[in-house]
């Protein structure tokens, strides 16, 4: 979509085309519920981490950047809405991060999690190195071995892991920043988002569903508590959005960003 403006329906309609192409992204045929409580358990694990940082991120985002100091009108009263119940949503997550296992999640990870080279500009000196070998934190080949919150630190910030969830936060924030005067610029991105959400968790709640049958223990970010929560819409969306063409939308992009 090229041109300059977008009337509602139009942002409406382009959710909709591009939440269609993503339901066929590889990775949800990859998380496909069937295999069992341990086929499920396995895929949770390694998905848990993979979207940490932004879960984590999303709740700043709701917290900070979303949301208006002075909303006014009610569109922008709804937004502010949505980013208050959106940001608690990462409580569940840690109660079900722990509930997989906690330290064994990042079990999947560890040839993504770099260590601390020798030549690395970020260690002091030689003096670092060799207190690091004293203390016995470097083995023979000289490679000092992160400590478990170092690796947690690393794998969240690595590029090999988490690079597109790191710029999808700040993608977001930089629309907001460009356009954010304009609420319906907002609302597209919450739109976006919650067409995304809608289609993770409806499969991460059949994984959780298969889980919770062998395990007894309720996973309510990955379950069905969360995806009830899910509606694929701003909250109170029917009344604060208007229906008419009368609002566009002031830039081209925020409807895509999330589907990429």
């Amino acid at each position: 979509m090229n041109d300059t403006t977008r009337t509602m329906q139009q942002v409406f309609a382009r959710i909709d085309e591009l939440a269609t192409v993503y339901q066929r992204h590889p990775l949800w045929a990859m998380l496909k519920s069937g295999g069992g409580a341990a086929s499920a358990r396995r895929k949770l694990r390694a998905f848990a981490p993979a979207i940490s940082h932004f879960i984590l991120g999303f709740r700043d985002f709701n917290d900070f950047v979303l949301p208006y100091d002075h909303p006014q009108t009610p569109l922008e009263h709804a937004i502010n809405n949505h980013a208050v119940e959106d940001s608690t949503h990462f409580r569940p997550f840690i109660e079900d991060w722990e509930k997989l296992g906690g330290n064994l999640l990042m079990k999947p990870y560890e040839n993504l999690i770099p260590g601390l080279s020798q030549e690395d500009h970020r260690l002091e000196s030689a003096h670092t190195i060799a207190r690091l070998r004293q203390d016995g934190h470097v083995e023979g080949g000289g490679v000092p071995m992160l400590s478990l919150s170092g690796q947690v630190l690393s794998f969240l910030w690595s590029d090999a892991a988490n690079r597109h969830n790191r710029k999808l936060l700040h993608q977001y924030s930089r629309l907001i920043h460009q356009h954010g005067a304009d609420p319906v610029v907002r609302f597209a991105i919450v739109e976006a988002g919650e067409a995304t959400g809608l289609v993770m968790f409806h499969i991460t709640a059949a994984l959780a569903n298969e889980l919770s049958a062998d395990t007894g223990i309720e996973y309510r970010y990955f379950g069905e508590y969360h995806l009830a929560l899910e509606t694929g819409h701003l909250v109170n969306q029917e009344a604060s959005v208007p229906a008419d063409d009368g609002f566009h939308l002031s830039c081209s992009c925020e409807a895509d960003e999330p589907f990429k």
